[in-house]
C-alpha cells in the first residue's frame, strides 16, 4: 500500500504528491489510492 502510494505520488505532479502524503495519513489507504487513480 505505502509503496503504491509513493510510486503514484512520484508519477503525479509535485503538488499532487504533497497533497496525497498528508491526505493518506488522515484518511484510510483505500481513499488515498482512489485519489491517485483520479
Amino acid at each position: 500500500m505505502t509503496r503504491r502510494i509513493s510510486a503514484g505520488a512520484r508519477c503525479s505532479s509535485k503538488m499532487k504528491g504533497v497533497y496525497i502524503q498528508p491526505y493518506a495519513m488522515t484518511r484510510p489507504p483505500g481513499s488515498a489510492l482512489v485519489v491517485l487513480e483520479q
